[in-house]
């Protein structure tokens, strides 16, 4: 499938109906996770709820943080890229394979945006429609709850993947998160963004920032679908540059709604980035230039899901072309 234009208004519904099953299967993942957390601390100390009822308010921030709303992009990533090289398999039992997988990029993402949004980031308001958590909130608790996610994560990628997984296997995936979520990735990332607000931004440190801040999580979702697949080098390899691909394209596309559609549909405040003077890429190439690149990296990574399909036969690619079409056509 090529894309022949860079036609930003894709149905809305798209995820609220191809994937509504999937997404309330990680949303239901997600519970368990918190609820599970929960329980250990309870059952630790039975008179917990009575001797520190603030705690409930804790449990109510993580919530917050990470069921309402959301899109589920990258745990939806990760299942269809494993799903690829097991076509034959039910959704569902991809599903229980890689729920695991899906929830600790889940719980590392909402980390991210819980972060982000702090007045000491890019202080926002507004996040997936909702009060952001230090609004929900306060500050100290959303600090807190985005230590509590990033944490959990690792444990929740172990406790929730099934034995069938090689160990060797989980213990690259939670190296690869470890490595993406610090100094390889979403900290560095988020500071060279910080740091480069109202200086003039060249391409290549635009670059920087879009491959960090917000590629390196989407790329890993991908490759780890792929490595607990147990796909070849050559196809790990196709992966990989895929999710760099995408990586770049979900940014690109964020920069273009940034500055062209409305706060209600985008679920956060829309026009921030120019008022803040981030670097986008909007910003340093312009906006004709910014739908040419989102058509250019959605070609691209249609392209790779081809390559894929010659170097394994039997890979399924269709679900994640429609994925890339979503990606290049989302408005919000």
């Amino acid at each position: 499938m090529t894309i022949q234009n860079a036609n930003l208004t894709m149905n809305a519904s798209f995820l609220e109906t191809t994937y509504a099953t999937e997404r309330t299967w990680v949303n239901t993942v997600l519970e368990a996770c918190l609820s599970d957390y929960w329980a250990v601390q309870t059952h630790k100390n039975t008179a917990l709820q009575v001797t520190l009822p603030e705690l409930e308010t804790l449990w109510q921030a993580l919530k917050h943080a990470t069921v309402l709303g959301g899109k589920r992009i990258r745990p939806l990533l990760a299942l269809e890229t494993y799903r690829a090289f097991y076509p034959e398999q039910s959704a569902e039992r991809c599903f229980e394979t890689m729920k695991g997988v899906c929830c600790a990029l889940e719980l590392i993402h909402a980390q991210s945006l819980v972060f982000d949004d702090l007045p000491c980031m890019d202080d926002d308001d507004l996040r997936r429609g909702q009060p952001t958590v230090h609004k929900a909130f306060d500050e100290a608790t959303a600090v807190l709850v985005g230590d509590a996610l990033a944490c959990m994560s690792f444990g929740c990628l172990i406790r929730y993947s099934p034995k069938t997984i090689a160990s060797t296997i989980l213990l690259q995936c939670v190296q690869e998160l470890s490595d993406i979520s610090s100094l390889q990735g979403l900290v560095n990332g988020q500071y060279a963004d910080m740091v480069s607000e109202g200086k003039p931004c060249t391409p290549e440190r635009l670059s920087y920032i879009h491959a960090n801040k917000t590629g390196a999580l989407l790329a890993f979702s991908l490759r780890a679908g792929a490595l607990v697949a147990e796909a070849s080098p050559k196809a790990l390899s196709i992966i990989s540059t895929l999710g760099s691909v995408l990586g770049e394209l979900f940014q690109v596309v964020d920069d273009y709604l940034d500055v062209s559609v409305s706060t209600s549909q985008l679920g956060k405040t829309a026009g921030k980035d120019l008022v803040q003077e981030k670097a986008t890429y909007v910003s340093v190439h312009g906006l004709e230039a910014t739908k040419r690149q989102v058509n250019s990296l959605s070609q691209q990574g249609n392209l790779l899901l081809k390559a894929l399909k010659t170097e394994v036969a039997t890979v399924e690619v269709s679900r994640l072309e429609a994925l890339v079409t979503f990606l290049q056509t989302r408005a919000y």
